[in-house]
């Protein structure tokens, strides 16, 4: 995307070496331990839910390192974004101009 318009077009790979699969590098054996997650840190609430909304309360810092609230969806509210106060409107979220770039 450039400007806002999508282009595409057709490519062939130009490559004449040995081609290799994922299974020809995949390591075998047991897999460490360290690579899991916990089952502590997987969900703050029920599996089901695949976003957080923190417009009416934020969620505790330990909640915010579960598997769940980083890989999904979320819904917060940020005054420090919101450069015109008076566009904000809490149950749309921030409806203003976001400043860029954010320190996240």
């Amino acid at each position: 995307m450039k400007d806002g318009v999508i282009y595409t077009l057709k490519t062939f790979p130009k490559y004449d070496g040995k081609q290799i699969t994922m299974g020809d590098i995949m390591e075998e054996g047991e897999i460490d331990k360290s690579f899991f997650i916990l089952e502590a840190k997987l969900y703050y609430t029920s599996p089901d839910i695949h976003h957080s909304d923190e417009t009416r309360m934020q969620l505790e810092p330990e909640q915010r390192k579960t598997w769940q609230y980083i890989k999904g969806g979320k819904k917060i509210v940020s005054y420090e974004l919101c450069q015109d106060f008076e566009d904000f409107d809490i149950h749309k979220m921030c409806d203003c101009n976001i400043k860029v770039p954010h320190k996240m």
